[in-house]
């Protein structure tokens, strides 16, 4: 996998989108300071899924987008889209190319896309998961890294190991199973929860199902002899509706056939009108086609005058064409005669121009005689000429050797007296130089001063940030331990509140009810007991035993609510209920004051808490209850104080004013419905508090990391400052030496003007003696110029006199061609004229012959309109014929139409007697329903009795086989059946099935119980086969990091050792990694203690180390290179160069050692102010190493070659 393409759009200063091409092997991007190179790199981690906008180097997500500058508007949104190279298959997609884009707006919404289709984040994590390259991996380097990964915690820098051993993906699973066995506890816990509260509802409803089932035992015996009486008197009544019935189908079947017989008749009547409507379409036909058939003729009168008309037209156009005929052959006969002529005059044109052709050559041939002769005369002129020349030259050159000479001469003498000005200047430099290199001396030796201090305080930010993790890890353990607390609890009071709305616990018929009056299906202030008070915790089981099923009752403003829950219940048969009016209720006097002893706790209305709207049915049902410690105080107390109805201790004892006692085990269960509200209340009252313990130690934690960071941030800032303070070291070194260098340049320099000044002197006499020869030699050779002028001056009056007579042959030959020309000229127009004059004739007789094909056509057409007329013709006398027998077919519709009207009225006279036997027997049937309607009422009332009051069918009732005698006896036994039932009182039938259902609800939670354990013991093998994987994982991958950590190191420093320890060795699941490192000829020592370079190439050697081990498709790293000095710089040149053949390198950097190594440069530049650009570079192989000596050359694509 590569990267092929990055485009940005609108991210931080990249205001215009812009397209990056990245290429194999190395690429660098550089550019000044501030102009938005490393904004690249924020791009990329940006869209491989960074989300901490502090790493973005920005305060909120939105800060990304361009804010605007001075000359552009901010804009809505910013867009990165990362191109990827996946041919081999390295990401886990079936996609060859891979498109990852990021998208934010300034609302604040992102969006994900892989390939244009939208995705999650965590799609865009997961698919570079393990790779090398995601986020959070280690192909993305910066500075600010490089220190990071050596001054990290040791548990902090595990992350970088566990990324090069491929195990993220089995933090992640790990992660997801530990987050299912998390909820899958809290499901436990919950439905444990439930199963408790359902455990404690079974045991008082258990005792409610066997007195209900004894009550409807009474019911059902009662309802057998009541039912008889009932069904008896609806078997009377249906007897006699069976006779009338019987009646009643006679007149039916009666009225039916009259029916029968009415359809009949008017299903004649409808065919008779469909008949008549038929005919009368049949007459709308014949009416019609013999309507068109008069069209058609007329029509076909018209065909045949058009056809007339034409035949007259063509023996028009055949005349025309005659006559046009004839004036073509007149034309044609012209341009034959004018042919004939220019044919003549072509003959006495072409005589003529050979006579003056042969004139022409003769000219010619005395013209080339006489510029021969010229040519020689022409050559003689030049060797005199160039003789003449070389005697100029040579004296020419004797002038300007004597020129050269003394200028070279008045050029030694200055530079003689630029020599011993410069001796002067280099004596004062030389001192200056001596006076700067004493104070680097100096500087360096305050800076190194400087650098120690700022070791001392790294050492003792380090100590302070160990304290600052310990304490803010011992508050996270106590935040945790208070928020897990706070979630049992929140779940507990989940659960209950879930069971209070749900009304679990309750009976069918308060469930039913209150469920419906929450639904706002029966209107009314309906609240049970349980709901009004508040009981404190010591004297919630006393409470809950002295109530009893009282708890469930239902308290209403008024009578008028408690009727409509009643009437509801009834409707939807949903049970029955005991309501407690307010404005009905008489709580009787109150009890007398208790004596003050010792085991007495009071009255239990004094006990627990209630709004004063309810204080009647609070007074009511506790106003009497007396609540003591145990069952010996009541005991006792019972003999001494009247009025009170039952006494009840803080176990659950019960006694009654007539002596019975209630007591025994309550197996653990304690309160139920009271206690399950007190619950609610406690735990509403104890959540705010853990809450606010949460959040205390949430903020404590909170204002410890911020500690952390803080400290962290100034340790940064120092080990920037170190590194700044060592890099300053590091130039004022280069400064110092280049001083030097300087000092010992000037000093050569005096030694060479000495030298040179001596060299000008010598030279300065030889140029003398030069200048006094040349001046000789010119005197002795002016004589012998003037005599071969002469000569040449007569020489050229006899060229001009040939020149002259050649010029006058010249004239004549002109004259004899210009001659010719003309009559060629003349020739080729009369040729032209005859090619067009024959193509004239050839179109005229084209023409005659178009005409003569025209009076052919004409002729043939003259035919078919003959042939034409004629068929039309017999057409129409056909159509005519056609007429006659469509006037027959009217009148034939016309007798038709008249014979149905005629059997349609008589059939409508036989309807009206039909229709009046009809409604005869219908009034008589009105009648018999009425008698009918007299004995259902009977059966109806008897079928709502049975139905109302025994819950049975009439059509079970009328199968009733009656087993009771109706004697004395059967009255007897009802009699005592109403005491028993009424003796009973409120008995809670709907126990029976809400103990069903109870049952049943509590196997199914068993059932999830046992569901959810094992899926707990599922989870937790997952959990220990995915640490075995890591451990394995890890410890494999640690052992060869460490091997080629500490090789690449020895190789960086030239020697010395570097180690890899594990903090703790048993726990690989958390274990930290120390680094130790020794360069050449120093101690084992702390890694703060290293110089800003060292610490630079001991993270290099990591980084490396990484990536030797498990490559990473492509590696980014943003200015590494800083801290490093010349010789450092080339071997990482060399590594990047060596894993570049692996991996992609795409390298921030300003040193030009690292550019050179780069054959394609992004220059990244602020043309506009706030705004990056990108200029590509494409770097041929350089001469010399130093880039200040490239310069910019343009290419048609917009890319920049440097040369």
């Amino acid at each position: 996998m590569q990267l092929k393409q990055l485009q940005l759009l609108g991210f931080k200063t990249f205001a215009d989108r812009i397209e990056l091409q990245i290429g194999p092997g190395l690429t660098a991007i550089v550019g000044p300071n501030g102009s938005g190179k490393s904004n690249i790199v924020d791009a990329i981690l940006w869209v491989l899924g960074e989300q901490n906008p502090r790493l973005l180097r920005a305060e909120r997500a939105q800060d990304v987008i361009f804010s605007g500058s001075d000359k552009r508007k901010p804009l809505g949104m910013a867009e990165v889209r990362l191109l990827l190279d996946n041919s081999d298959h390295f990401l886990p997609i079936s996609f060859s190319e891979v498109s990852i884009s990021r998208r934010i707006y300034r609302s604040g919404e992102s969006q994900y896309f892989i390939n244009g289709a939208p995705c999650r984040m965590k799609d865009i994590v997961e698919l570079f998961l393990d790779t090398g390259a995601g986020k959070g991996a280690y192909a993305v380097v910066g500075q600010q890294e490089v220190d990071a990964v050596l001054s990290a915690r040791p548990e902090d820098r595990r992350e970088l190991f566990e990324e090069a051993a491929g195990i993220k993906k089995y933090r992640v699973k790990k992660r997801e199973a530990l987050r299912k066995l998390e909820a899958a506890e809290a499901n436990l816990q919950r439905v444990r929860d439930i199963l408790r509260e359902l455990e404690a509802q079974k045991e008082p409803l258990e005792r409610q199902v066997i007195a209900a089932r004894r009550y409807l035992g009474y019911q059902e015996r009662l309802r057998e002899i009541e039912v008889g009486l009932l069904v008896a008197e609806a078997k009377q009544a249906d007897y006699e509706l069976y006779g009338i019935r019987q009646e009643q189908e006679l007149d039916r079947a009666e009225l039916h056939r009259i029916e029968i017989q009415q359809a009949q008749f008017e299903q004649h009547l409808a065919e008779l009108t469909e008949q008549v409507v038929q005919v009368e379409e049949n007459l709308e036909i014949a009416r019609t086609n013999h309507q068109n058939l008069l069209s058609m003729a007329e029509r076909l009168q018209s065909r045949m005058a058009v056809l007339e008309e034409r035949a007259r037209a063509a023996v028009r156009t055949k005349e025309q064409a005659l006559q046009e005929i004839a004036e073509l052959n007149t034309q044609k006969e012209l341009l034959e005669n004018l042919i004939a002529s220019e044919a003549e005059e072509s003959a006495r044109l072409q005589a003529e121009l050979a006579e003056r052709e042969q004139a022409w050559a003769a000219e010619q041939a005395a013209l080339q005689a006489v510029e021969q002769a010229v040519a020689e005369i022409l050559r003689e002129l030049e060797a005199q000429r160039s003789q003449q020349l070389r005697r100029a030259e040579e004296r020419a050159g004797r002038l300007a050797a004597l020129d050269g000479v003394k200028a070279r001469l008045d050029e030694t003498r200055q530079q003689l007296d630029a020599l011993l000005k410069e001796a002067t200047l280099l004596q004062e430099q030389r001192l200056q130089a001596e006076e700067r290199l004493r104070q680097l001396t100096v500087e360096q030796a305050q800076r190194r001063a400087q650098r120690d201090e700022l070791y001392q305080t790294q050492e003792h930010l380090e100590t302070q940030q160990k304290g600052l993790q310990a304490e803010a890890d011992a508050c996270r353990n106590r935040w945790e331990a208070a928020r897990r607390a706070y979630s049992e609890q929140a779940a507990r009071l989940s659960t209950l509140i879930e069971l209070q709305e749900s009304y679990e616990g309750f009976y069918y018929g308060v469930r039913a009810l209150l469920q419906a009056a929450r639904a706002g299906a029966v209107r009314g202030d309906y609240r049970p007991v349980v709901d009004l008070l508040t009981v404190p915790k010591p004297y919630r089981i006393a409470i809950e035993v002295a109530l009893g099923s009282s708890l469930q009752d239902i308290v209403t403003p008024s009578a008028e609510e408690a009727k409509a829950g009643i009437a509801w219940l009834k409707q939807h048969r949903a049970g029955r209920v005991t309501f407690l009016p307010l404005t009905l209720l008489r709580p009787g006097r109150p009890l007398d004051p208790l004596p003050a002893e010792e085991g007495i706790e009071g009255v239990a209305v004094n006990l627990v808490g209630f709004d004063n709207r309810y204080v009647p049915a609070i007074q009511l049902l506790l106003g009497r209850v007396v609540v003591v410690r145990n069952l010996d105080t009541a005991i006792t107390l019972s003999r001494r104080l009247s009025g009170w109805s039952r006494m009840v201790t803080l176990e659950g004892e019960l006694l009654t004013p007539g002596g019975a006692l209630t007591g025994g085990s309550l197996q653990g269960l304690g309160a139920h419905l009271v206690g399950r509200k007190g619950e609610i209340d406690d735990l509403k009252t104890r959540l705010p508090d853990l809450q606010a313990e949460v959040d205390r130690l949430a903020t404590q934690h909170k204002e410890l990391l911020q500690k952390q960071q803080e400290t962290a941030k100034e340790h940064a800032n120092l080990m920037q400052e170190l590194a700044n303070l060592d890099q300053a070291i590091a130039i004022a070194a280069g400064t110092q030496a280049a001083a030097e260098r300087e000092l010992a340049r000037l000093q050569r320099q005096e030694v060479e003007h000495q030298q040179a000044q001596q060299l000008l002197k010598t030279r300065i006499g030889e140029l003398e003696k030069e200048q006094e020869r040349l001046e000789n030699l010119i005197l002795s050779r002016h004589e012998d110029d003037t005599d071969a002028e002469n000569a040449l001056i007569a020489l050229q009056k006899e060229v001009e006199i040939r020149i002259a007579k050649r010029d006058a042959l010249r004239s004549n030959a002109a004259r004899l061609e210009v001659e010719t020309t003309e009559l060629r000229t003349q020739l080729q127009g009369l040729k032209r004229s005859q090619q067009e004059n024959r193509q004239a004739l050839e179109e005229l007789q084209r023409r005659i012959e178009q005409r003569k094909s025209l009076h052919a056509q004409i002729q043939q057409e003259e035919a078919k309109v003959a042939e034409e007329t004629t068929r039309l013709a017999e057409q129409r006398q056909q159509i005519l014929r056609q007429l006659q027998e469509a006037e027959k077919s009217v009148q034939q519709c016309l007798t038709s139409r008249q014979q149905k009207l005629d059997a349609h009225t008589k059939t409508n006279e036989a309807l009206r007697e039909a229709t009046q036997r009809h409604r005869e027997i219908t009034v008589r049937l009105h009648e018999t329903e009425l008698r009918i309607a007299r004995l259902e009422m009977q059966l109806s009332q008897a079928a709502e009795r049975l139905l109302q009051e025994y819950n049975l069918p009439i059509e079970q009732a009328l199968c009733y086989q009656e087993t009771v005698a109706l004697d004395e006896n059967t009255v007897r036994e009802v009699a005592r059946l109403r005491r028993e039932i009424r003796a009973m009182g409120h008995v809670n039938t709907g126990a029976i099935e809400e103990f069903e259902r109870l049952t049943e609800r509590c196997d199914f939670l068993t059932t999830q119980q046992a569901d959810l354990e094992k899926s707990r013991a599922g989870l937790l093998d997952t959990i220990s086969e995915i640490d075995a994987s890591t451990r394995d994982i890890f410890l494999q991958t640690f052992e060869a990091v460490r091997e080629e950590f500490d090789r690449l190191f020895k190789r960086l420093f030239g020697g010395g050792r570097a180690q890899l320890l594990l903090t703790n060795p048993n726990d690989l699941l958390e274990t930290g990694i120390e680094i130790i490192a020794q360069p050449p000829g120093k101690k084992a020592q702390n890694l703060s203690l290293l110089s800003g370079g060292e610490r630079a190439l001991t993270a290099i050697a990591l980084l490396f180390a990484f990536l030797s081990v498990r490559p990473s498709p492509f590696v980014i790293l943003d200015e590494v290179d800083a801290p490093l000095d010349g010789a450092n710089v080339e071997k990482f040149v060399q590594l990047v160069r060596e894993f570049s053949e692996r991996s992609q390198f795409l390298v921030i950097t300003h040193n030009p050692v690292t550019m050179e190594a780069a054959p394609i440069w992004y220059g990244v530049t602020m043309r506009e102010p706030g705004v990056s650009s990108i200029i590509s570079y494409r770097v041929p192989q350089l001469k010399e190493s130093d880039p200040t000596q490239l310069s910019e050359v343009g290419s048609p694509n917009g890319e920049k070659t440097f040369s």
